[in-house]
């Protein structure tokens, strides 16, 4: 899902409708790509993390590759259209907003 934001950039956010959490139950799954991952901004990332109000700084593989991603998990059959919407936006906010912060390009 490509997002537009202020000045001109935009973030991808994309979603994962086959996940089940560990009851078996079915969620969605959201993540955005902030930025490579290097042993440089664990701590700074961690510290972040408490100050969100939707999902949470994390490492993942993409197409071969460690990023730094924003990832939220959401209850599918809780999820009303609403909250999908605000996590999507929320998430390509803040991940734009770390993807500045350690590259400053506009790449996702």
């Amino acid at each position: 899902i490509h997002v537009p934001l202020r000045e001109g950039r935009k973030q991808t956010v994309y979603l994962i409708a086959d996940t089940l959490d560990s009851e078996s139950a079915p969620l969605i799954c959201l993540y955005t790509i902030c930025g490579p991952a290097n042993g440089l901004h664990h701590e700074e990332l961690l510290k972040r993390n408490m100050r969100l109000s939707y999902g949470a700084y994390a490492i993942a593989e993409h197409r071969g590759e460690r990023y730094f991603v924003m990832v939220n998990n959401l209850m599918a059959e809780a999820t009303s259209p609403l909250e999908l919407r605000k996590s999507i936006s929320y998430l390509a906010r803040h991940g734009d907003s770390l993807e500045r912060a350690l590259s400053d390009e506009d790449v996702r």
